[in-house]
């Protein structure tokens, strides 16, 4: 994606952060780190965003779609948003029955920026900047229990033994209330942790919609005609940030994180062979082992040339939701989780990012991400069920990928346990 706009001196989340607070209504904030591509770290950011854009039903899509189609492709203006995981029954008829109620959070939203900036932002851990405000965070709740998530996950090896599914991902959701804006999580992320991306978006009347996360994990990019998806599958903890050979070891040599690699990239391969030319849908690089700050994941890149007929939301929607977030074969292995969630996901698991002119497009996955609206604030993790899988091990897989978000959301903390009502 390039990051055509006005360009800042000095770090761009400090510019970011005074527009932010200067001026009321949506605003993002989206850099890119360093890619399996070779790309240099980027960030580009926008407020006052116009037009917004929710969807609440597949002509929704078709509503998007023919906005962003209309970007001149010498203009700035970016349209920015997320989609959040049940938004896949928008694209897929049969899951639109089973589409989860009750979330506070459209299936998605973008709105149209105008007013655009880009830089090279400061290196993560720099440190220095001003307080960006207030947040408070409450005690914390799960939405479920070891033991049901536990037995979960026996029930899916149950339908995968059946031939049903070769992987589910079952996740589970926290909540706290919170006072104050999400806005100093974005600057602990920026200063505490390693990412593929980070992101910020706030939206909704009265601003009370916020989406803010650190993620490894690409959905979708879009560039000169080109589309690409990066997979990750295969997670470990490791025990600082310069592991020892032993300790880097498994990744490779686990039999069950193999497959279930191998297994999203074939899946990377069939989205991307629904709008790319036929024939041009490679794998561009290999099981590659990225490191963060906790965690260790192994990483494909796959690539195909998109076809002329093809827009960048018809692109997105092919790959969505990703393959690391729901499973195989996709459509049932949605239809699966949603038997044992028995809940939305909300942001969580979707996507956020841009659309630019000339079907550009650059979409990270909702994970390592917490998400608000009004005093309520989410969390979210999950693990792929496959039949190897031993049910404690996913369990605490989960919270191996939520512990460093919690850590930081905890030091963003004023302190104060009272940050609302309602709590249980």
């Amino acid at each position: 994606m390039r990051t055509t706009g006005a360009g800042v001196r000095g770090d761009p989340l400090e510019g970011f952060l005074s527009e932010a607070r200067e001026v009321s209504g949506p605003a993002f904030y989206f850099e890119r780190g360093p890619s399996l591509a070779g790309d240099r770290r980027w960030a580009i950011y926008g407020s006052a965003g116009e037009e917004p854009c929710t969807l609440r039903s597949p002509r929704d899509v078709g509503t998007l779609a023919e906005k962003v189609g209309g970007l001149r492709t010498e203009a700035k203006s970016r349209w920015f948003g997320y989609l959040g995981f049940d938004a896949c029954g928008l694209f897929e008829p049969l899951l639109r029955a089973s589409v989860p109620s009750g979330s506070p959070f459209p299936l998605g939203q973008f709105y149209r920026f105008s007013r655009i900036r880009s830089g090279r932002p400061r290196l993560p851990g720099a440190g220095g900047r001003k307080d960006p405000g207030a947040l408070t965070v409450g005690p914390v709740r799960d939405q479920t229990s070891a033991a049901r998530f536990e037995e979960s996950v026996r029930k899916l090896q149950r339908s995968i033994l059946d031939g049903e599914a070769f992987q589910v991902v079952l996740a589970h959701r926290r909540e706290r209330y919170r006072s104050g804006s999400l806005l100093r999580l974005l600057c602990r992320l920026r200063d505490r942790e390693r990412y593929a991306y980070l992101f910020y978006l706030r939206f909704g009347p009265g601003d009370r919609g916020e989406v803010v996360g650190a993620s490894p994990e690409s959905v979708l990019e879009v560039r000169d005609g080109r589309a690409t998806i990066d997979p990750i599958a295969g997670t470990l903890p490791h025990p600082g940030p310069r592991p020892g050979r032993r300790a880097r070891l498994p990744l490779r040599s686990d039999p069950k994180e193999l497959a279930e690699h191998r297994m999203l990239v074939d899946l990377a391969r069939n989205d991307l062979g629904k709008v790319c030319q036929p024939g041009s849908v490679r794998v561009l690089r290999q099981e590659v082992r990225v490191r963060y700050a906790h965690l260790e994941h192994l990483v494909s890149r796959v690539g195909g040339d998109l076809r002329p007929e093809e827009t960048a939301v018809s692109a997105l929607a092919s790959a969505f939701p990703a393959g690391t977030v729901s499973g195989a074969p996709k459509i049932r292995a949605i239809q699966l989780l949603r038997r044992e969630e028995q809940t939305w996901r909300g942001p969580y698991a979707g996507a956020v990012g841009l659309f630019g002119p000339g079907r550009q497009a650059d979409f990270a996955l909702a994970i390592r991400t917490a998400f608000a609206f009004g005093p309520r604030l989410f969390t979210a993790a999950g693990a792929g069920i496959v039949q190897a899988s031993r049910p404690k091990q996913e369990w605490e897989e989960t919270h191996h990928k939520l512990s460093t978000l919690e850590a930081i959301l905890a030091e963003s903390s004023d302190g104060g346990a009272d940050a609302g009502e309602g709590r249980s």
